[in-house]
């Protein structure tokens, strides 16, 4: 008769099949190991990210400059309207017709180190290469009795020494113009000579002669394009550029802001 108590422990295991191990890594030893795919995923990955943040670098350096420019320029046309009001009478305005009243070439009502922020030029400043910061300021007699349009125009140029060079230099320029809608909040300056678009370039600011200003955007051909839009007409319009030397030579755009304010001056 069988006997089924004396049967091998064996013999009540469940026949042993295939053994069946997760899909994925290596069992064993390398279990904790990266494959060369997923690390190759990873440095992709790695440099997808590293390249995006790289490409943000210099977009926000240059509009961290914008920032920087903007405030200066700020500052140094509020310093320019404060010396213009202290120094300024009535009779140096005498026409509705914009005019210059002080820049680097016209030191008549505003000395030249005055215009100047901060005041003066500094040797080590020249022999460092450091921009040398100042206004321009225009000028004309509104329709309002006791009331003045002020301009003020500030810049950065690169400095000059004194005693060598009389370059460069800033000057504020009159052109006659015809001013043209272009849609779009835009202008178009028409009828600006071939000898005079040298004067202008993008980045730069035009100031008509009735008081509006607005900045260079571009070229449509040999026409001017500015923002934002200004009075459909004929009219004399101004602008500000670095003379390099003597023979007339224009340099880079040096203005940073523009500043138009009406005030009343003293007698």
């Amino acid at each position: 008769m069988y006997d089924e108590s004396r049967q091998s422990p064996a013999s009540n295991q469940p026949a042993a099949g295939p053994e069946i191990r997760p899909f994925g890594r290596p069992q064993g030893r390398n279990r904790s190991a990266f494959t060369m795919m997923e690390m190759m995923i990873a440095v992709a990955i790695l440099g997808i990210g590293m390249t995006m943040i790289a490409a943000l670098f210099p977009a926000a350096i240059r509009e961290n400059q914008i920032s920087i420019n903007d405030t200066i320029g700020n500052l140094i046309c509020e310093n320019g309207l404060a010396v213009a009001k202290t120094v300024l009478k009535k009779n140096n305005i005498p026409s509705t017709s914009l005019s210059r009243l002080a820049e680097e070439f016209v030191v008549v009502n505003i000395s030249q180190n005055n215009q100047h922020h901060p005041q003066g030029t500094r040797d080590e400043d020249i022999a460092i290469g450091r921009k040398l910061y100042g206004f321009v300021v225009l000028g004309r007699r509104t329709n309002v009795e006791g009331s003045y349009q002020l301009i003020i125009v500030s810049y950065a140029r690169e400095r000059r020494n004194p005693v060598i060079d009389d370059f460069p230099a800033v000057v504020a320029v009159a052109k006659n113009v015809t001013i043209a809608d272009r849609g779009t909040d835009e202008s178009v300056l028409q009828n600006i000579a071939d000898s005079d678009r040298k004067l202008f370039a993008p980045g730069g600011w035009v100031i008509t002669s009735d008081g509006r200003f607005a900045k260079i955007v571009g070229f449509s051909g040999s026409d001017l394009i500015v923002r934002p839009q200004l009075p459909e007409r004929t009219m004399i319009v101004w602008t500000v550029v670095q003379i390099m030397d003597p023979s007339g030579t224009i340099g880079a755009n040096p203005v940073m802001s523009v500043m138009v304010t009406r005030t009343g001056l003293q007698d």
